[in-house]
């Protein structure tokens, strides 16, 4: 069961090498920094924190 469990990602403790070896480790960060990186879930954080304390959002555009 363990080789299989090797082909999803690192959460379910599998060993890096074996991610590198299948040539998935790019694969998994790209996507990682896509889910995190989302401005529409931040200028939704930043609607409820103004709507909800009052704080402004930030003024530098990046959102």
């Amino acid at each position: 069961m363990r080789g299989a469990d090797c082909r999803v990602p690192n959460w379910t403790g599998c060993p890096r090498p074996a991610l590198d070896a299948l040539g998935l480790h790019r694969h998994w960060r790209d996507a990682r920094t896509h889910t995190l990186h989302d401005p529409a879930r931040w200028k939704v954080q930043h609607i409820g924190r103004y709507v909800l304390n009052g704080t402004k959002p930030p003024r530098h555009g990046l959102l």
